[in-house]
């Protein structure tokens, strides 16, 4: 944590460079996911989107109806960045200044990472109104928006535990997949 809010912050001051940049933070990051515990980042379904699939996913997201844009499961940004750059810069800006956009996930360093990239993609005046909610979008507890188009990556493992918060449902506790859930 102590790392990243480092190199956060030293972007923040600097500005991006080959090296750093939101473009390759997420796959800075699941690389130290891999290296510190690669059955634990499976266990919580924490999965790296290529850009490939965030570009077509993005361009699904942008034929549905809804005012908000949440991304659930957020990780680093990549869906929700392939979503913004497919806008006109300023109907991104736009989504962003009205605070429109929703992140959710409950690593918190992950969910910083995309916070800043989108506010260094777009501006850092707007890092604060960036929508972030820390949690697992799964529980009940956790609201989405009304009027919101939802993108996340599907998690493609086996559940080996199922939370109690969730609202479980007959399709999820026949397939045992976390995406069904």
């Amino acid at each position: 944590e102590n790392t990243w809010a480092r190199i956060l912050k030293h972007v923040q001051l600097n500005g991006c460079n080959d090296f750093l940049n939101p473009g390759n933070f997420g796959e800075m990051y699941e690389a130290g996911l891999a290296e510190n515990d690669k059955h634990k980042k499976k266990r919580s379904g924490q999965y790296f989107t290529p850009s490939d699939v965030s570009n077509l996913m993005a361009c699904w997201l942008s034929e549905l109806k809804g005012t908000n844009i949440c991304d659930v499961g957020c990780g680093t940004g990549n869906l929700i960045l392939s979503y913004l750059n497919q806008l006109e810069r300023e109907a991104a800006i736009s989504l962003i200044k009205e605070k429109r956009i929703y992140l959710f996930d409950y690593d918190h360093i992950a969910i910083t990472i995309a916070q800043y990239s989108i506010a260094l993609v777009y501006g850092l005046e707007y890092l604060e109104d960036i929508n972030v909610v820390h949690g697992d979008f799964l529980n009940e507890d956790i609201k989405i928006p009304r009027d919101s188009r939802v993108i996340s990556n599907p998690p493609y493992a086996k559940l080996e535990i199922e939370s109690s918060a969730w609202i479980n449902s007959n399709i999820q506790s026949e397939t045992r997949d976390l995406y069904a859930a």
